[in-house]
């Protein structure tokens, strides 16, 4: 239904297979630390439990409806009783890591269209730090949920209490996905200004890091950066 309805459906899957108990334990912990030591009032504290409890539940599952002919795909997110939710407010990381490419994440995807009501449509784009050709066609999908509900949007003070800041960081794989139908390529930032030689410095400090490729090293790729 909805703006899905000219997308040929080409298969479904299910991420995890069952239900992920961990997400909702996650957000069900950090209450009830917030209900003991929290100045803020009891009827806040109260509506936000309300509206976890009975309208948006935490998500525990995706389902992943892949289409054909270059529509996008779409990412639904489950209840822990594997139900369609009716609220969006997830935040995700998605991965594909194409089995040529052994553990390299081989493209990267954003949402392009969140409907509001659980679904998600995504675009992939090439990974800018392992463009690797050519491909199997089948691989790993890799989602990360980090928030859930729209907890990762709420303002002070009503996370001052949160040890996590809302953040669920569940972890789950789909195995022997077929290749995204459409996969941008990566282009470059251009350069503005002159160009900055770093090998001219005594030490050179980094900021910023991502939970698919870590900023200076990791797993998949060589280092990109080299010491004097």
């Amino acid at each position: 239904g909805g703006g899905n309805s000219t997308s040929v459906l080409s298969s479904v899957m299910l991420i995890p297979n069952d239900p992920d108990t961990y997400p909702p334990m996650m957000i069900d912990a950090v209450w009830k630390r917030v209900n003991a030591t929290s100045n803020i009032t009891t009827r806040i504290q109260d509506n936000m439990t309300v509206f976890i409890q009975e309208f948006c539940p935490v998500t525990s599952q995706i389902r992943l409806e892949i289409t054909q002919r270059d529509k996008p795909w779409i990412l639904h997110s489950l209840d822990g009783n594997g139900m369609p939710k009716t609220l969006g407010g997830d935040e995700f990381y998605v991965v594909y890591s194409d089995y040529a490419h052994s553990s390299n994440p081989t493209a990267i995807a954003h949402v392009i269209d969140d409907k509001g009501d659980g679904r998600y449509e995504l675009s992939f784009k090439k990974s800018p730090y392992c463009l690797q050709n050519p491909m199997s066609g089948f691989g790993n999908l890799t989602i990360f949920l980090e928030f859930s509900c729209g907890l990762g949007m709420l303002q002070p003070p009503l996370k001052n209490q949160w040890y996590t800041g809302g953040a669920i960081n569940a972890k789950w794989i789909g195995v022997n996905v077929t290749m995204p139908n459409s996969i941008q390529d990566f282009i470059k930032p251009t350069q503005l200004g002159p160009k900055i030689r770093l090998g001219s410095f005594d030490r050179v400090l980094f900021l910023g890091d991502s939970t698919m490729v870590q900023f200076i090293s990791n797993n998949y790729c060589q280092r990109k950066f080299k010491g004097n």
